[in-house]
């Protein structure tokens, strides 16, 4: 019965990682499209390449971020 009841909270803890995760992931999926539709209206306006690289820059650590949120999400599901 304890066992059980272990078992019971790892599976709850677990499933509270994985919704972290997936709202995490949500919110850098959001990251990346404002950042694509900032770096591309900064395109088209044609900016200092200064800025465009910042936002390169950024729409990059957004998607090292979602890639290391799934692989979590991922190890959390395989859990």
């Amino acid at each position: 019965m304890e066992r059980q009841q272990q078992l019971e909270r790892e599976r709850n803890d677990a499933n509270q990682m994985v919704l972290i995760l997936l709202a995490m992931l949500d919110k850098l999926q959001h990251d990346i499209t404002t950042l694509n539709r900032e770096s591309e209206r900064l395109r088209v306006s044609n900016p200092a390449e200064q800025n465009v690289k910042q936002v390169y820059e950024r729409l990059a650590r957004s998607e090292q971020q979602r890639d290391t949120a799934e692989a979590e999400l991922a190890r959390a599901k395989r859990s």
